[in-house]
């Protein structure tokens, strides 16, 4: 990945031959954070598969990653749904909305705790 952004920033300066023009710097951020997200999306995409696991993809990669986090991030504390555990899940794993209210109902169910604590 540091390649490719090495690669990306020469190929702008040879581009933009010395001049400053915010558009374009706006694409080459834009273009930057695509590339980055990409390479996030194949390593998530890469990691369950090279270890032969049952499902693939970035979504399950995230949920696994949260149920792998949550015992390091809330030890035997009971933290809520709403207030806590749905937020961290949007924060540290960037989960839309509805990942983070599914996700979440699943680390309740798993981690046994109170559904109704909000």
């Amino acid at each position: 990945m540091a390649h490719d952004i090495e690669k990306l920033f020469q190929s702008i300066q040879e581009e933009r031959d010395g001049r400053l023009d915010p558009r374009e710097i706006i694409n080459d951020a834009l273009k930057m954070r695509d590339l980055i997200q990409r390479e996030r999306d194949a390593r998530l995409v890469q990691a369950p598969m090279a270890q032969g696991r049952m499902f693939n993809g970035p979504t399950y990669a995230k949920l696994e990653a949260a149920l792998i986090a949550f015992p390091g991030k809330y030890g035997n504390s009971k933290p809520k749904l709403d207030a806590d555990v749905r937020p961290w899940l949007q924060q540290e794993f960037e989960c839309s909305a509805r990942e983070a209210s599914v996700f979440g109902a699943i680390l309740a169910e798993h981690f046994s705790l109170d559904r109704r604590s909000r």
